[in-house]
């Protein structure tokens, strides 16, 4: 046919090349695209993924923290101030342990000082009654207390307030403190402490014959060298 172009517009070299070229564009675009998708797709994942973890995970760590030991007397630790407590306790313990001891000793010291006053009223009460049995001399009193406390011839009926003074004879009986030292009074125990009969000066003693020798008179070493003897003799 006249004036027809039977050449065609490209070679198949030049189709092939422009087939390789669009495929080319087409894969980059596609990677492209599929690359943005995916970021975006990564995006809202990790988005959604956040939001679940923050509303959740305070459940999951409650769920995940071990329990507390069956024997704590303070599960959920509200005692905080224990330790302090513990100390304050032991302080109180302490202070209530001297005070006792605080205490035992005020009381040893009172009881140490009636004992003390018990003795003394004992011994007034002895000497006043020795006074007005005859034995006036200070030495000779002296000597009869001595003697008399040595035998624990009297003593007081108990530790009450009312209690009385007691005798105790020489066989382990008891009687009234009175009538205990007017027997004694008349024995041969008691003649060593008291003046001779007949005479006005303590100690002397009568010359043979009945009458007084006024300048013959005891020294206080003779009185207890006699005194002694006389003691010796109860005893054995």
């Amino acid at each position: 046919m006249a004036g027809e172009n039977t050449n065609p517009a490209f070679s198949p070299e030049q189709i092939e090349a422009l087939n390789g070229l669009m495929g080319a564009t087409v894969n980059n675009i596609f990677t492209a695209r599929l690359g943005t998708l995916e970021k975006k797709i990564l995006e809202k994942t990790t988005a959604s993924l956040g939001e679940a973890l923050k509303t959740q995970l305070p459940e999951l760590l409650k769920e995940l923290r071990p329990a507390p030991p069956v024997d704590d007397p303070d599960p959920k630790g509200k005692n905080k101030g224990g330790r302090q407590d513990d100390v304050e306790l032991q302080t109180l313990r302490k202070q209530l342990e001297e005070n006792r001891k605080n205490i035992e000793i005020a009381n040893a010291r009172a009881a140490a000082a009636e004992a003390r006053r018990r003795e003394m009223d004992r011994q007034k009460t002895l000497l006043e009654q020795l006074t007005k049995g005859g034995i006036k001399d200070a030495f000779q009193q002296e000597l009869a207390l001595a003697f008399l406390d040595r035998r624990k011839r009297v003593e007081w009926s108990g530790d009450d307030d009312d209690a009385t003074l007691l005798w105790n004879d020489e066989n382990g009986g008891q009687v009234s403190f009175t009538e205990g030292l007017t027997s004694w009074l008349k024995t041969d125990e008691a003649k060593h402490f008291l003046p001779p009969t007949g005479t006005k000066g303590a100690g002397s003693r009568p010359t043979q014959g009945g009458s007084p020798n006024t300048n013959q008179q005891l020294s206080p070493e003779q009185i207890a060298r006699n005194l002694g003897e006389a003691l010796d003799r109860s005893l054995a």
